[in-house]
């Protein structure tokens, strides 16, 4: 590889450097089991979609750090992801004993873009540290009908946040 060249990478192969040490943690208490069985869906779900979220790399060069050789990777990223939470939510309060299940719609939408440097350690194969930037967009639709004691519920929300995210991390 030499400076200056570029390359993609999908979105589904750095979920780690988006989200350091996963997503939801892992629960072994078996009361936990169907949380754990829907964050195992949103999971698979997340990663899917992750595939069509794409990150263009540029490798920079390398410069030495006390014994170390790093080599130097600018990366950007500008994408986003929707989900459909709505029969994730339905079979939690089904399984939760819940008896009238509601008709539930639930999307979501997270949209990013930023940059970032990554060090790799050349000598080692691995990454020594990492820093990025991201605009983050984040919008959930929801609505829900029901039957409430003889009575017909129609429930509608929204909810829309954006801001700025840092990430820095280090391998030690």
């Amino acid at each position: 590889m030499k400076e200056g060249d570029t390359w993609e990478v999908k979105g589904e192969e750095l979920v780690g450097l988006f989200f350091p040490g996963g997503l939801f943690p892992s629960k072994d208490d078996e009361s936990e089991a169907s949380g754990g069985l829907a964050a195992e869906k949103l999971l698979a779900e997340l990663e899917e979609k992750m595939k069509s979220f794409t990150v263009t790399c540029t490798y920079k060069g390398a410069r030495e750090e006390g014994k170390d050789q790093l080599g130097e990777i600018a990366f950007q990223f500008d994408g986003g992801v929707d989900l459909d939470l709505g029969e994730l939510i339905a079979d939690a309060i089904s399984e939760g004993g819940g008896e009238d299940v509601p008709d539930f719609e639930m999307k979501t939408a997270m949209k990013m873009k930023g940059e970032g440097m990554l060090h790799w350690l050349l000598g080692a194969g691995r990454l020594h540290a990492m820093k990025m930037t991201s605009e983050i967009g984040l919008t959930i639709e929801a609505s829900a009908s029901m039957e409430q004691e003889g009575q017909s519920l129609d429930l509608e929300a929204r909810f829309s946040a954006s801001g700025t995210g840092e990430w820095e991390m280090t391998v030690k």
